[in-house]
């Protein structure tokens, strides 16, 4: 199965932000590293996680070596000129959340997770890409912990 996780998804994680979905996420993203399921980000996401991860304090080889972490458990996807045009044509209110969907819809992702639905309401979903918030998505795939 594959999954895109949002930015946020990420940053849950990281920065262990409980009153959001870092317990999810850290499920979700165990459920990627033992291979129960096949993560992926936006190429874009790396640069984010960068630049929030240095804010909160990583440097050096240990900014290195989280984003390394990371990046073995779920995959970055390229975004090309068409995900942008989609995007630009598109009804969402935020084009970052616009060029995140429009990466994971053209992959061909069975999922998309985010902790903030409320700017992925879209008229059309494309390619059948299911937006899920962490917590919907974990109670889906718990038989993942069997």
């Amino acid at each position: 199965m594959r999954v895109f996780l949002d930015t946020n998804i990420i940053l849950d994680h990281a920065l262990d932000r409980r009153q959001c979905f870092a317990d999810e996420a850290t499920r979700i993203l165990g459920w990627c590293a033992t291979g129960l399921l096949d993560g992926f980000i936006s190429a874009a996401s790396v640069y984010t996680l960068t630049y929030v991860l240095e804010r909160a304090g990583y440097r050096n080889d240990a900014l290195r070596q989280k984003l390394q972490a990371y990046l073995s458990w779920v995959s970055p996807l390229a975004t090309d000129a068409l995900v942008f045009k989609n995007a630009f044509d598109s009804k969402f209110a935020d084009l970052e959340d616009a060029y995140q969907y429009y990466t994971a819809a053209y992959a061909k992702m069975n999922y998309f997770i985010s902790g903030n639905l409320r700017d992925f309401k879209t008229d059309k979903p494309i390619d059948r890409v299911v937006v899920l918030n962490p917590a919907d998505f974990v109670r889906q795939m718990s038989f993942l912990d069997l």
